[in-house]
């Protein structure tokens, strides 16, 4: 090989050494990768509020109430609260920073951070107030019916401080003013209170906490009270159970401007802000109303689910008592909690009937554990929900205070199977003569958190 082929050859393999060097090679690059964002429902959580004993009984003292915080992704437990004798209701202000509940037999209003639930402060109130409701759609005031007093309690949600307004602006008249519900407007600018003992609803301006008004109905004895979505100073409606009917009130003017017939022994109403429904349960005519509440008045397409006997409702053979209704955040489905009218000596029962509020019909039934009535220590047949029902926040799950039972149940929403029976935390006292661990307390009302 002569100088020229050599070089030539050496050239040649320099060009392959390059290549080569110059191919597919591995090199290493860092890829950042999220974290996986937390579930939000991690986040969810439902309050329970249990009785332990009944005042009215001369064995069994009542003994403080509890509050159970429940985690909806897990199905669990996660804090127990002392609270007052007797929690009969409560609200959670709208930035989740605190909750209150009315301790009716004790005279107080206790509230504590939910992300904290064992420290619990307490607001006294005068002798005989007897708080059985709590409302309010502004962090820095929460509002408490009053019913033994006949006043509306203000409580300054920043340093606690206890204001009461008494409802009757005519003190010379001899009507008796007690407060068993509140509703405040979606720009919160009012708050109206519904009352028993007299035909008329009291109205209280926000801004100046001042009361202005009393609003006439068509009945003495209110029970529950709702404010629609656009509801506020501008305008929109505000809806008074009665007994027997639905009184509706121009939020504008402030008047009555129609009376709604309906079952009579209404307690609970319901107001269902995606489908603009309201809800309402009476247990004694064994009925639920649904009213459309964007017409006016909301009557004209009115809708009643007979759930006695006669109507042949899954679940209920001999008729069903509901006792409150939760509805899912799309307005999809409707949850009623009901008590199982029992055979002649049979035990009484609990289920959960779904309707579908488009067809006004009960489409599924779901048998909750037998509830074993005791009412000689519990007091569940006095409570003013012996079963309370409300829907978590992201409609995952659907919640039941089943006072007899002792227990909350959860239900999950997706195939409607129960998921759990949660005890109430263990009650202070015992049926006489008996020995080992006391029965748990009795839920009577579970509020939904974020």
């Amino acid at each position: 090989m002569n100088a020229f082929s050599a070089a030539r050859a050496g050239l040649l393999a320099a060009v392959v050494l390059i290549l080569v060097a110059c191919g597919d090679v591995f090199r290493p690059i860092a890829i950042p990768l999220s974290p996986t964002p937390p579930n939000p429902a991690n986040f969810h959580y439902v309050i329970s509020l249990s009785s332990n004993g009944s005042l009215s009984n001369s064995v069994v003292p009542a003994s403080f109430g509890a509050s159970t915080k429940i985690d909806v992704s897990g199905d669990s437990n996660v804090g127990v609260a002392q609270l007052g004798l007797n929690p009969v209701h409560g609200a959670i202000l709208p930035d989740g920073a605190d909750v209150f509940v009315a301790n009716q037999f004790s005279d107080t209003v206790s509230f504590f951070d939910p992300s904290v639930p064992t420290k619990v402060s307490t607001i006294s109130l005068p002798t005989g107030s007897q708080p059985v409701f709590v409302n309010t759609t502004e962090n820095p005031h929460v509002y408490v019916a009053s019913f033994g007093t006949g006043g509306l309690v203000i409580i300054d949600a920043n340093n606690d401080f206890a204001k009461i307004i008494p409802l009757n602006v005519n003190p010379g008249t001899a009507a008796t003013y007690h407060p068993v519900a509140l509703a405040e407007t979606a720009d919160s600018s009012k708050v109206y209170v519904a009352n028993q003992g007299v035909p008329e609803i009291s109205v209280l301006t926000t801004s100046d906490q001042i009361l202005q008004k009393e609003i006439p109905t068509n009945a003495a004895n209110s029970s529950w009270i709702v404010a629609r979505s656009d509801s506020g100073s501008n305008g929109g409606r505000v809806f008074v159970l009665n007994d027997g009917s639905v009184s509706v009130v121009n939020t504008a003017t402030d008047t009555n401007i129609g009376n709604i017939a309906i079952d009579g022994g209404g307690n609970f109403m319901f107001y269902d802000k995606s489908q603009n429904r309201i809800f309402i349960t009476s247990p004694s005519a064994e009925s639920v109303t649904i009213l459309n509440a964007i017409l006016d008045p909301p009557a004209s397409v009115p809708g009643r689910i007979d759930l006695s006997a006669a109507a042949n409702v899954p679940g209920c053979p001999n008729g069903c008592s509901p006792t409150s209704v939760a509805v899912l955040p799309d307005g999809s489905r409707a949850y009623v909690s009901a008590y199982v009218l029992p055979a002649s000596g049979a035990s009484l029962s609990s289920v959960v009937l779904e309707i579908n509020p488009a067809s006004q019909t009960v489409t599924k039934s779901i048998p909750l554990a037998n509830a074993p009535v005791n009412t000689a220590s519990t007091g569940c047949d006095t409570a003013r929900f012996r079963m309370s029902i409300a829907s978590s926040s992201d409609g995952q799950r659907i919640y039941i205070a089943n006072c007899d039972a002792g227990s909350t149940a959860i239900l999950q929403t997706s195939d409607d199977t129960l998921v759990l029976d949660l005890p109430a935390p263990a009650g202070s006292f015992g049926t006489a003569g008996s020995v080992g661990l006391p029965p748990p307390q009795n839920p009577v009302f579970v509020l939904t958190g974020q």
